[in-house]
């Protein structure tokens, strides 16, 4: 392995691929995000590799990178990526965001955040899927099992007044149960899930 570059396996050349579209098209800014296993063993050199591409190409890098949670940003879901913020050499560099949220999970609370909603709070008022068998040759079907919607759903769905955000109001029928095709999952894909 003594002086063959893991950027240089074909596998990784997406990577060098938004290196090379960063440069191109002269961005001031760029944010890469990529899985946390990036961070992590034999696959930190490929990081590393990546900052140093990015510095060749005329970009710096902030440094240490982060692995961002997006939970802490009030997302209803944990999602570790690593994340990788950069701008041209000369231009000021943007920090980090800081958390917005506390988990609801139960993990260690920062202190004065709000906790965030929670995987109930976004869909807790949505029909059974499961209760559809219609599901599994359309993804849509009637019905008027919902729920009462969390504050977060009414937010995020715009059923309320104060949710447009300059938006246009969007035109939905709240009969309608759709982008809900049902999949048939596999025996082994069941007994993952539990265990997640």
């Amino acid at each position: 392995m003594i002086g063959h570059r893991v950027l240089d396996d074909p596998r990784n050349q997406l990577v060098l691929e938004f290196v090379r579209l960063v440069s191109e098209l002269g961005a001031k800014s760029f944010v890469f995000e990529n899985v946390k296993g990036l961070t992590v063993g034999s696959q930190k050199v490929v990081l590393d590799e990546i900052v140093e591409a990015f510095d060749k190409a005329g970009y710096d890098v902030r440094l240490p990178w982060q692995v961002l949670d997006a939970a802490s940003y009030g997302v209803p879901q944990h999602r570790q990526r690593l994340i990788l913020m950069g701008v041209k050499k000369g231009e000021s560099l943007p920090a980090y965001p800081l958390p917005l949220t506390n988990s609801a999970d139960g993990r260690k609370p920062i202190e004065g955040l709000p906790i965030g909603p929670n995987c109930m709070d976004a869909i807790g008022d949505l029909p059974d899927a499961d209760k559809f068998a219609a599901l599994f040759k359309t993804d849509a079907v009637k019905t008027s099992n919902y729920g009462s919607p969390s504050d977060y759903a009414l937010e995020m769905r715009c059923l309320s007044n104060d949710a447009w955000h300059y938006g246009y109001v969007r035109n939905w029928n709240p009969g309608v149960l759709t982008s809900s095709a049902r999949t048939e999952h596999t025996p082994i894909s069941k007994r993952r899930f539990p265990s997640a």
